[in-house]
């Protein structure tokens, strides 16, 4: 038998204490009914507060009284599984009834679930920069296809150096021609990453290096004899691998890029100017402190991200 509200008329839900259409009190007798006739709501919304669910065109929760569709505060929270607007204080987002105690609880484990964990490349339109974010534990350098860096050029070895993250080394593969640092004549074996301000690949691609807290950040600024590479190399892929920074990081670290031209910045000072870019557990924390952007997450379509990038796979 259906219970209706006395103010209202509208149907009250079982075991409900408001009506979800005008929140009056409903009648006491509805407790002694069955508890599994709430699962059986088609499409519901959920209270932020107490999370159970309710018809998809109710008003208000019918177990704790709070109004559904009362506008977020200034501090909204954003549902990042659905991305819809949530109050501050709301403990489940009220469209999808993702818990979001559970989100921040777990932080990177539900953003693997959906697929956001691992390698990233952010891409800046307005300069055509790409930042390639790699969280591997040995990043491989080449001209074979299945390196992490690939460098095109007949002088450069299939396998022709790799940095080991754990052991904080770069190390030269038995290269043909070599690998150098710091413009010595010297080839190396190995060497401590903390001591790179610039290696060279095969006596033809310089790369510069910059050094931020944890995080190793590299990016090929030269080639020596572009004349023989256009003769025999794809100068095209070369010019293309120009505009990366490639940043390896070292467990957690946080990068600062600047907004006006792209470039990875150390100087943390200026905060309110650049981009930051956080790693926490191999995922990536976005903020802007000029339009009030705190450690986002970063996701395949977040809304946060300036208009200029693109989030890359």
């Amino acid at each position: 038998m259906s219970i209706l509200c006395d103010q209202c008329g509208m149907e009250i839900l079982p075991l409900a204490n408001f009506c979800s259409y005008c929140g009056a009190d409903a009648p006491r007798k509805t407790v002694v009914l069955n508890d599994e006739q709430v699962k059986k709501i088609k499409n519901p919304v959920y209270c932020p507060t107490c999370k159970k669910p309710a018809p998809k065109d109710a008003l208000y929760c019918a177990f704790c009284g709070l109004y559904l569709y009362q506008l977020p505060e200034k501090n909204a929270l954003f549902c990042p599984k659905c991305k819809e607007k949530n109050n501050i204080n709301a403990k489940i987002c009220t469209s999808c009834g993702l818990s979001f105690s559970d989100w921040f609880s777990m932080k990177g484990v539900v953003a693997e679930n959906l697929g956001y964990k691992g390698n990233i490349i952010l891409r800046e339109s307005m300069n055509d920069i790409s930042y390639h974010f790699i969280c591997d534990n040995t990043i491989n350098i080449g001209r074979n296809k299945e390196n992490n860096i690939v460098v095109p050029g007949p002088w450069v070895s299939g396998q022709h150096c790799k940095f080991d993250i754990n052991k904080r080394l770069l190390i030269d593969l038995s290269s043909k021609n070599g690998t150098y640092v710091n413009r010595n004549s010297r080839k190396i074996k190995s060497i401590e990453l903390n001591q790179i301000f610039e290696f060279n690949i095969a006596g033809f691609f310089t790369f510069t290096v910059l050094q931020i807290k944890n995080a190793f950040v590299f990016r090929l600024t030269a080639i020596l004899n572009k004349e023989e590479c256009t003769k025999i190399g794809n100068m095209q892929v070369l010019d293309e691998l120009r505009n990366h920074f490639y940043i390896i990081l070292f467990g957690d670290a946080e990068l600062h890029i600047r907004k006006i031209d792209g470039i990875i910045d150390k100087q943390h000072d200026i905060l309110q100017e650049a981009y930051q870019i956080k790693t926490l557990n191999n995922f990536y924390y976005f903020s802007d402190l000029s339009r009030k952007i705190n450690e986002h997450l970063i996701l395949k379509e977040h809304k946060n991200i300036p208009v200029n990038w693109e989030v890359k796979k």
